[in-house]
Parts: structure tokens; sequence; C-alpha cells
């Protein structure tokens, strides 16, 4: 509105494209505003006694800008957003006829007033029409699973001008970013810390994306953001790469070799966390990672097997598989951390909820107790889905943020999804899940620390999954 664009000396033309129209001479009317002194005021009285014209001129230019620019607060966005529509409708058209080779034969006339004129020879009018209504109408994505992945794809699915429905089986939305309370205590289900989340980091790029960087976080002790406690010995996570190698060498210094190529790679795999969106390299780099082994890396570079648990105590928020983790998940998770550390105060679903909130502002819609029981396909291609063995919704694409096996489950005779596929899918095996417990201590038996701390056994194999015994915590 108008004190935003007094403000910001612009108008948000679209939320959603960003487009905004600038008011070019903002800064002198901010110094007029300041020259509006109460002495100022008092010789503009003055005017109305007969004193000349300058100041009376000055203060009816002032407010004239201002009146314009509250009317472009109010109607730019309206005519800016329906202009930006029409602007993508044209492009998207004519790459459409650049492509079918149809730029000799599909001739376009745009008048002024939003409108477009589209002319065809008669055997390829239908086609053209056809596009046309294609191009036009809304496309509709249903997404299945309302935890953190499905929100973040209806998110950007939405920003992107689609229409989403989240369709959730529980009551409550969030998945792991649940939380529950008891009394007055607030608990966390399966959310607790992030990385890289300061500015100019990886996670602060896709969460200013969201709009998720207004909520509290909390920065964790920059000299001992972790803890690891491996028998009766305690060893620090410092943040920051080389603070970190500084203080693990001090207590390995045979391992200074092996830390700083440890520590290189770590901030190398960072470094290059977008490359996978760049269509010029295709994350070459990133993407080799995942065919290699982390646990033979550590053990390559690594040759202190204390130093090797140490590096690994803090990584029980993923599995350690030896035959199967892959280096690449290993070393973006650790590296992230040591860049910095983050915890958000009262609780993950503040996440679930604010992007809950971004999908509903932009149109689409999240829905709870909708469990999807079937997912139709017509011809080879996905045309909807049945919730709750009763009700039908159709969609251009149906996208499954659920467990692989449950995915395909949901999907009967496929003319695309082969039956040897299916069973693959069904039989691979699962992970481990975790054990929590959730322990309120009583008032002031111990000193809030603002790290976390992670205690294993010393006899404990981090490496290798003990279902028997509790070796960690």
């Amino acid at each position: 509105g108008s004190k935003f664009v007094r403000a910001n000396s612009y108008v948000l033309i679209n939320k959603y494209t960003g487009h905004k129209m600038y008011w070019w001479d903002h800064n002198k009317w901010l110094e007029r505003q300041k020259s509006f002194t109460p002495e100022f005021w008092e010789e503009y009285k003055l005017y109305h006694k007969g004193t000349g014209d300058n100041i009376a001129k000055k203060v009816s230019i002032h407010f004239k800008a201002k009146t314009k620019w509250e009317k472009n607060a109010c109607n730019s966005p309206l005519q800016g957003s329906g202009a930006i529509i029409f602007k993508i409708f044209n492009r998207m058209l004519f790459n459409w006829v650049l492509e079918k080779g149809y730029f000799n034969k599909v001739k376009f006339c745009v008048p002024v007033h939003d409108e477009i004129n589209v002319e065809c020879p008669n055997e390829i009018a239908e086609e053209v029409r056809a596009k046309i209504q294609e191009i036009m109408k809304e496309k509709h994505v249903v997404i299945i699973g309302a935890g953190l992945g499905g929100l973040e794809c209806g998110y950007i699915l939405a920003k992107k001008g689609m229409k989403v429905t989240v369709l959730e089986r529980e009551a409550q939305v969030g998945g792991c970013l649940q939380t529950f309370r008891r009394g007055a205590a607030l608990f966390d289900t399966g959310f607790h810390y992030v990385g890289a989340l300061g500015e100019g980091e990886s996670l602060h790029t896709l969460f200013s994306y969201f709009d998720l960087m207004s909520l509290p976080w909390k920065k964790l002790d920059e000299d001992c953001f972790d803890e690891v406690v491996i028998g009766e010995d305690a060893f620090a996570f410092a943040n920051k790469h080389q603070r970190f190698y500084e203080r693990m060498s001090a207590r390995f210094p045979k391992e200074r070799e092996g830390l700083k190529k440890y520590v290189d790679f770590l901030k190398q795999v960072g470094d290059h966390i977008f490359d996978s969106f760049n269509l010029q390299n295709e994350g070459t780099f990133t993407n080799s990672l995942f065919a290699r082994s982390a646990y033979e890396f550590l053990n390559e570079t690594i040759k202190d097997p204390l130093l090797r648990k140490v590096l690994s105590g803090t990584s029980l928020k993923m599995e350690l598989n030896a035959p199967t983790l892959p280096l690449y998940t290993f070393a973006q998770i650790n590296d992230s951390f040591i860049r910095s550390a983050w915890r958000l105060r009262g609780g993950g679903m503040q996440i679930a909820d604010k992007l809950v909130g971004g999908i509903e502002a932009m149109g689409g819609e999240v829905k709870t107790r909708s469990i999807v029981s079937y997912i139709k396909e017509e011809d080879g291609k996905v045309v909807g889905v049945t919730i709750n063995d009763e009700d039908y919704l159709e969609a251009d694409w149906v996208i499954s943020s659920t467990h692989p096996a449950y995915t395909v489950s949901l999907v009967g005779d496929s003319k695309k999804m082969r039956r040897i596929y299916r069973d693959r899918i069904a039989n691979l095996d699962n992970t481990f899940g975790m054990f929590t417990a959730n322990i309120r201590l009583k008032p002031g038996m111990l000193p809030y620390q603002n790290k976390n701390i992670f205690v294993h056994r010393a006899d404990a194999d981090l490496w290798k999954v003990n279902t028997l015994n509790t070796e960690s915590v």
C-alpha cells in the first residue's frame, strides 16, 4: 500500500514474479519530507497572509507526488499482474509456434488492450486452438503427503502459478516437523537443528525463498555447537572450517594432514551444493559422490580409529550404514553444520505452518485426513486420485512425497510401470528408525547449554547398526 511505497521507493507489482515499479525521484521526495520542519510550517502559514508562493509550490509538488504514488500502489499491482500474465501467454504460444515450425504460418496481432488475434491456415487451426486452450487452462497438481518435502513442493509450484492441492492422511501436517505438548512443555518429534543458515549460506538461500527466515532462529555456540562424548572423552565441534580444523588438530596432532583433506573436501562439497541446478555443468562433481562410499572415504582419509569415530559421532541424523551411505550425504550434512548451526525457538511445526500459509495465500489448499487410496491412470497418463475410497480429484500431475513402495502400490494396472520395477521398489531395504525419549528435567537441575551432546559407549561401532543394545544417545 501507500506506506510500503513511501518506505521502500517502489511498488511491488507482483509478489510471485518479483516485478517492481520504482519511484524514480523518491530520494528528492524524502529530502523535501525532511525539510518540512515545524519552522517550515510556521512560515507556510504566512503564505495565506500574502507571502510569496515558492513555499506553497513546494508543498503542492510534494503532496501531488505522494497522491500519485498512493494511487499507483493500489492500481499498478492489478494492471501490472494482468500485463505479466498476458506477456507470459504470448511467450508460451510463440515458443510453441517455433517448436512446431509454424513461424511462417501462424501470425500474431497484439492490440493495445490485452487482446490477441491469431491467424493461421485451416489445416492447423484446430491444433492452434487446442494449444491456446491448453496454455490458458490452469494446471492442477496433487501432492500426496504434507511433510517438509510435500509442503515445499507445493509452495514452489503454487509460486509458479499452478493450482496446488496437498493431501495429508493424518490430522496434522508436518511429518517429522510436528510438535506436541505435555503440560507447559513443548517437544519436537523429529526436527532439532539445521546447518548453513547464516547470511550467504545455502540453507539461508533456500529458506529465504520459502519465506522461513522470519521465524525465531537462534544460533548455537560457535565454539562448540556439537559435543561428541566417546566413553569418558569429550570433543568439541566448532563452526567455520579453519576453526574446526584447528580444534580437531589440537586433539589429534598426528592427523593434521588427514584432517586438512577431510575439511577441504567437505568445504568443496558445500561450495558446489547448487551445481545440480546449473544446466551447463549438470552437477558432475556432486552427482559422482552419490556413487562413492562415505565409509571408505573416511577410512582412506583418517587413519586414527578414534578420530573416525569422533567425526562420525554427530551423525545420528543420518543412518551410518557402511555399505549404503553415499559420500555426498555424509559430506554435505556435516559441512552444513560446520558452516553454522541453528535451532528454532518454539518448535519445528512453525516451518510447516508457515509453508501451509504460503500455499494457501497463493491460492492452493492443504487437506488433512485425506487418504489417497488410488492413483488413476488413463492411456499411460495419470489423471487424478481417489481420496478416502469415495471422492475423486482430477489432476494434470500427481506428485508423491511418501514411501516409494507405498506410492507404487497406489497405481493399479499401468501401461508405464512394469511389474519388475514395482517388485524391485517393494523389496528395497528400509533404513532404520530411531527411538526418541523426551525427558523434561526439573527447573534448575542443569544449566542450559547452547549445544548438542552426542554420547557413545567407548566400544560402540557407529557404522554398524545394532538393534539389540543402546550404544548411542
